[in-house]
């Protein structure tokens, strides 16, 4: 038997394959988060260690790659990378020949951007002597790729994918109807928090959801990640009301909490009447699950 795939726009069609696919059936579990690498750099000065000649490593964001660059160690210029298809370049400040490592880890924080509009504005960062974490301040799919760039495992000493988003690589992040979507957030402790929603502001993270695809059509949403230092999640609702009835809400936002819950991790479940989704409690006030108002 052919394989058969439902669309929108073509109803039914034969392919090659066997089975059947539908564009309109929603994936039983969507994850989503940001997506994380952690980068710890040497000494400058160190054993092996050379930031000179064209030196670089990748960062992956929501829209674009960069391909971050040393362009002078010791007040001398060096040589500007070949460009990668696809990618931005990106220029590291002046690090000094005998920097240690906290000190080119700030020189490489200071070039991406420790928060909002700052450097790579879809991207943040911080240091931790010489450990560099960098974050997407949206959620994305995660990117497979090698972000070492040119340099070597002398430059960087350890190189970690702490997470990896799984959203839709689109403008926001539109959660699955009919489909448990888990929500996750890197917890870097309480003095490494991570603001990853490009606000500048509190650390949170936003996702939407649109229209339900038929009436009846149920929607569940969890945080995976129940603590103070993950900050909030936030949910936009395209149309909501209560329950009970009442006036339709456009673009609702619902927030997860940010704290631990000893009862679990906070959950929303919604059903779409036709029109709108609906929920239990009024808004902007405590719900019927764990963490939501």
């Amino acid at each position: 038997m052919p394989k058969v795939e439902i669309t929108d726009s073509k109803g039914l069609v034969q392919k090659t394959g066997s089975g059947f696919e539908s564009s309109k059936m929603p994936k039983s579990l969507l994850t989503m988060g940001s997506s994380v690498t952690q980068l710890t750099f040497a000494a400058a000065d160190g054993g092996g260690v050379d930031y000179t000649g064209g030196k670089f490593f990748v960062l992956h964001g929501k829209s674009k790659k960069y391909q971050v660059h040393f362009s002078s160690v010791g007040g001398a210029s060096q040589d500007t990378p070949t460009k990668l298809e696809g990618h931005t370049l990106v220029s590291i400040g002046n690090i000094a020949a005998a920097a240690n490592a906290t000190a080119v880890g700030a020189a490489v924080v200071t070039a991406v951007g420790a928060g909002s509009g700052a450097g790579i504005a879809e991207l943040t960062a911080l240091n931790n002597a010489g450990v560099v974490t960098v974050a997407s301040v949206n959620c994305q799919k995660a990117a497979a790729d090698d972000t070492r760039g040119n340099l070597s495992s002398t430059d960087i000493t350890t190189l970690t994918i702490v997470d990896s988003g799984a959203g839709d690589d689109t403008a926001g992040v539109a959660l699955r109807p009919g489909a448990v979507n888990l929500l996750k957030s890197p917890d870097f402790g309480a003095s490494n928090i991570i603001n990853n929603d490009g606000t500048g502001g509190a650390d949170n993270a936003k996702f939407t959801l649109g229209d339900g695809d038929y009436a009846g059509q149920e929607v569940t949403i969890v945080r995976a990640t129940a603590s103070a230092t993950c900050g909030a999640h936030i949910v936009v609702l395209s149309h909501m009301r209560d329950i009970d009835g009442g006036a339709i809400v456009n673009d609702e936002e619902i927030t997860f909490e940010a704290a631990a819950h000893t009862d679990g991790s906070p959950l929303l479940k919604c059903v779409w009447d036709g029109k709108a989704w609906l929920y239990i409690g009024p808004a902007q006030a405590e719900m019927g699950f764990s963490g939501a108002t």
